[in-house]
Formats: C-alpha cells, sequence, structure tokens
C-alpha cells in the first residue's frame, strides 16, 4: 500500500511543462487538465479553488475534491475537503504535524483532475511575491 501512495505522489509531480500562473486568492495555481486549482494554505486550513482556463473562479455545486497530504517524515493522510461558501473547498488541518507535500482532487462532471502542490516550496514562494 506504501508502493502505491508513492507512486501516487511521483505521478503528480509537476514537470517541466509546469509554469506560472497568477492568483486570485492569494495561493498557487497549477493546471488540472481542463482546470486550474488554486492551492491557499494556512496553518490549520487548506483552501482550494477550482478555476478555468481563464483562471475564474467556479461554482464548487455538484463537484466534490480529497486532499491527500504527505507529512514531513512520509506518512500520507487523505482527507475530503468540503464546498464552503459556494466557490470553494476547505480542510481543517493539523496543527501539530507538518505537511510537505499534497495532491488535490476535484471531480466535476464524472471527470477528475488532479494537481500536486509541495506545501514547503508553495508556501515559500508566496511569502517572497
Amino acid at each position: 500500500m506504501l508502493f502505491g501512495l508513492t507512486t501516487t505522489f511521483a505521478q503528480h509531480q509537476p514537470g517541466g511543462g509546469d509554469h506560472k500562473h497568477a492568483s486570485t486568492h492569494g495561493g498557487t495555481v497549477k493546471s488540472a487538465d481542463n482546470y486550474h486549482l488554486e492551492l491557499v494554505q494556512k496553518a490549520e486550513a487548506l483552501t482550494v479553488y477550482l478555476l478555468d482556463a481563464k483562471q475564474k473562479t467556479l461554482p464548487t455545486s455538484g463537484a466534490t475534491a480529497t486532499a491527500l497530504l504527505q507529512t514531513a517524515d512520509g506518512k500520507v493522510t487523505t482527507v475530503k475537503l468540503m464546498p464552503m461558501g459556494g466557490n470553494q473547498f476547505v480542510a481543517t488541518l493539523d496543527k501539530a504535524r507538518s505537511f510537505r507535500k499534497v495532491v488535490v482532487t476535484v471531480a466535476v462532471g464524472g471527470k477528475s483532475a488532479s494537481a500536486s502542490f509541495d506545501l514547503t516550496a508553495d508556501a515559500h514562494a508566496a511569502h517572497t511575491n
């Protein structure tokens, strides 16, 4: 089972084709198939916005989302992101744990889109921009 989780993180690493995106909500934006996902990280919560190709925020009604979180010691936890406010997904985090990476998967209309975020690098970049 651990091999499968490690493989999941390896498969979702951004490749050389990854590029910068403008951030509407102050987070990190990554391409995810026909969508973009914006991840806003706070000490005790993750907020994810589903964006269209032009990075306009889309409603979350009818969509579901999960986050596969990896801690600094390599342990993996899956959490369901809850729809909130009509246009975002939110998950509460354990403040006592340090998360290193997250793979966010959003399912919309029978199709899913995923993006991988390096929480340590993305958090550092957000504070230096």
